[in-house]
């Protein structure tokens, strides 16, 4: 009766051990399986107009069909701290209608079922202010031009 039940505990231990060596196994091949995601860093540039910019993004408008009435445009998060500006101490000095020249960079993250892309600017170059041509002029000219255009009222200079 001794030697039944000393083997019967010899066979269920060995049972456990070969259970718990066959689920550490299983766990390390389902890490195998899962696919990490895959990231593509790429630095990029355009040039062009600023169309509208805010604290916390700049769309720069870098080319324009005037016979078929397009435009593309590309808008950018940017992070005040970290964001680099050449020529200008500020983004505040930035307008509407600038010419500016936006380095970014362009990510990628393929997770095997579906990529992801997003643009993060790193730098701001000011190229050159905005031009009486331009489509987009400071709030300040346009109410300028409105004043030009209305002249003077019946009343006379105040």
């Amino acid at each position: 009766m001794k030697k039944t039940y000393l083997c019967l505990a010899l066979v269920l231990a060995i049972a456990s051990v070969h259970l718990s060596i066959c689920a550490v196994a299983e766990d390390k091949d389902k890490g195998k399986t899962k696919k990490e995601p895959v990231v593509t860093t790429l630095a990029k540039q355009v040039q062009g107009e600023v169309s509208n910019i805010g604290k916390r993004f700049i769309s720069v408008v870098y080319e324009r069909d005037v016979a078929a009435g397009t435009e593309s445009e590309m808008m950018f998060p940017i992070d005040a701290k970290t964001i680099r500006l050449e020529h200008k101490r500020s983004l505040a000095e930035i307008a509407q209608g600038d010419t500016v020249l936006v380095i970014y960079k362009e990510e990628t993250i393929d997770d095997g079922n579906r990529q992801k892309t997003r643009h993060i600017a790193d730098t701001i170059r000011f190229l050159k202010p905005a031009d009486a041509s331009s489509v987009y002029k400071s709030k300040a000219a346009a109410t300028e031009d409105a004043q030009d255009i209305e002249g003077l009222s019946l009343k006379g200079v105040k």
